[in-house]
């Protein structure tokens, strides 16, 4: 067990309670929720660490100053953006309730389901393993991943459901009166990534857990005493169950564990990466390419397929050859997470790491100002929150900026863009 410094303790408690406390003061409902989740994954995932005995007195300092940013950048964003965001909304919202009173939340659903199918169908036929599911198999998974490069036609059906994505949580608001209905189709996505990966993340599990239990919040507030009995419930016996979970992956034979011991094990796997890896990435002193680094951003919205030859960063392969010296496909070498705050120091250097913050805080300013009151929008917008919670905290921008930037290129063209060229028409007029 990792073990804390009191007075460390101490400061990071008090940090945190006054920064949320200030958030609770000074923002609305929708925005309240969005940060209010970002800056709990920091807690979770680089504040804890930091508090630590061994980590650095520094990383306490940087982790506060970080938090601060993204405070900063996202009240920033939300001042910046609230009039544009709301003039949007408000032109898009014939568009957006005709969505779901039609018959095109199914459409949108059944294709979402249908790309499922036909990864298990082509090119190589797997559809028999959805009524007999694999054992769960993570080195067999990574070896696919390192090793064998997908088929095109795999590529182009995983580039469409994620374009898709955001489709699929919007349709999820016209079940919202059926709230089991809404849990069988987040799961049933799961089951069918499962199947055909032969292995599903513990994380794509609480992912899903923190999108439905948002969702139920906003759209039940009648079922909000039961959720939180229900989830306060099942607490222990999920920390059992990922715990279980993680050693049959490994192929490992199941044995019973203590709650403490389970709660040690995912403590110890899941908010040491800022020791374990940030530290010594830190320590190194190497940073990335800047130009290659935005070059990796403004190319985010463009399909992979039409990228090659451009020069961009891969941030989480290059940390990993860092800390494990090791290049990629070299045996040993596997992809290490620093953390959000260590990740901030390796791409801009430990005197303007903070820059990460204030970036990160007016990104999700703007996917609250065009969701967040929309109450069609809201599985949407837990999505979005699951991701600065859970995805960005633990897997750095790699693994959550191409969710909501690539994912969302068809959403914002479909429902947002029209604005634009009525405005764009309308001063051509005059």
């Amino acid at each position: 067990m990792l073990d804390f410094d009191p007075l460390k303790l101490a400061i990071l408690l008090s940090f945190c309670g006054l920064t949320i406390a200030g958030v609770f003061r000074v923002f609305g409902a929708s925005e309240r929720i969005a940060i209010s989740f970002a800056l709990v994954g920091f807690f979770l995932y680089s504040g804890l660490a930091a508090a630590t005995v061994e980590a650095p007195d520094y990383l306490l300092v940087s982790y506060c100053i970080f938090g601060a940013a993204l405070l900063l950048g996202f009240s920033s964003g939300a001042l910046f953006f609230a009039s544009l965001s709301e003039r949007i909304v408000c032109f898009s919202m014939k568009k957006i309730e005709g969505y779901d009173s039609s018959s095109l939340w199914k459409l949108f659903l059944a294709l979402f389901f249908a790309l499922h199918v036909l990864k298990l169908a082509f090119p190589e036929f797997k559809l028999w393993m959805v009524f007999a599911p694999p054992a769960p198999d993570i080195k067999s998974w990574f070896l696919a991943r390192m090793e064998v490069e997908p088929h095109a036609f795999t590529k182009a059906v995983d580039y469409a459901q994620i374009l898709l994505t955001p489709f699929f949580y919007w349709s999820l608001y016209a079940l919202r009166r059926k709230i089991g209905l809404v849990v069988g189709v987040l799961f049933l996505n799961l089951y069918f990534g499962y199947v055909f990966d032969g292995y599903l993340g513990r994380g794509k599990f609480v992912f899903t857990l923190i999108v439905l239990s948002v969702f139920i919040w906003s759209v039940r507030p009648r079922l909000r005493v039961w959720l939180v009995i229900v989830m306060m419930s099942l607490f222990p016996v999920l920390l059992i169950a990922l715990q279980a979970y993680s050693s049959i992956r490994l192929g490992l034979d199941f044995r019973p564990v203590a709650l403490f011991e389970a709660a040690e094990y995912i403590y110890l796997s899941e908010f040491s990466f800022l020791i374990n890896t940030g530290v010594p990435l830190i320590e190194s002193g190497e940073t990335a390419d800047l130009s290659k680094y935005f070059g990796w951003l403004v190319s985010l919205p463009i399909p992979g397929f039409l990228k090659s030859g451009i020069d961009v960063t891969l941030i989480n392969y290059e940390i990993s050859e860092i800390v494990l010296n090791k290049a990629v496909g070299q045996a040993g070498f596997y992809v290490v997470l620093p953390g959000l705050l260590g990740e901030s120091y390796y791409i801009y250097g430990s005197n303007f790491y903070w820059l990460h913050g204030i970036f990160l805080g007016v990104v999700l300013s703007v996917y609250t100002a065009l969701l967040g009151r929309v109450k069609q929008f809201i599985a949407i917008y837990a999505y979005v929150i699951a991701v600065f919670f859970y995805t960005l905290n633990r897997g750095g921008v790699a693994s959550s900026l191409p969710l909501i930037v690539n994912g969302f290129l068809l959403f914002f063209v479909y429902v947002f863009l029209p604005y634009f060229f009525v405005k764009a028409k309308g001063r051509g007029a005059g």
